[in-house]
């Protein structure tokens, strides 16, 4: 199964039929942009936290500290972070909230940023997801390794 997220999101209603076609993610952007929402938004698009779905935010260059507190008073699922961030700002922003964290490794053309041999990354998918990306990953120099059964893999970069 293929589990499609809805970001950008800028009103409850396109959140509420995000979630009806079955959209296992919702996402509102707190990064800038033209779609960029407050706090007080994201909590009125995203709505409150609730089983058929998980709400994410996007993160840009926000300082861990505003990251965990949005995420703590948004009683966000997952925060996606898409600025400059080290693995220890994401295990304090996992271990500080309880929640999964999501960074981005921004690839330009074909090179990996400086840091990514430093990244210990986890990808939620099936292994039928992790077969058929495996030949894009590979080309951007990344190694996939398939994990417990519950669909979790690591990924290593050469």
């Amino acid at each position: 199964m293929i589990a499609v997220k809805i970001c950008g999101l800028t009103r409850t209603g396109d959140a509420a039929q995000a979630v009806g076609a079955g959209a296992a993610y919702v996402g509102a952007i707190m990064a800038g942009g033209p779609r960029v929402l407050t706090l007080d938004q994201v909590r009125t698009v995203l709505g409150l936290r609730r089983h058929e779905v998980q709400r994410v935010v996007v993160f840009g260059d926000h300082h861990p500290d505003d990251v965990i507190v949005t995420v703590q008073k948004l009683d966000l699922d997952i925060a996606q972070l898409h600025g400059a961030c080290t693995p220890a700002t994401i295990d304090a922003i996992r271990r500080a909230t309880g929640r999964a964290v999501w960074p981005v490794l921004r690839i330009a053309d074909t090179l990996l940023p400086a840091n990514a041999a430093e990244a210990t990354v986890t990808i939620a998918a099936d292994d039928a997801d992790l077969i058929a990306l495996n030949p894009f990953l590979a080309a951007a120099g990344v190694t996939v390794t398939t994990g417990r059964w519950t669909g979790e893999a690591s990924v290593s970069f050469k």
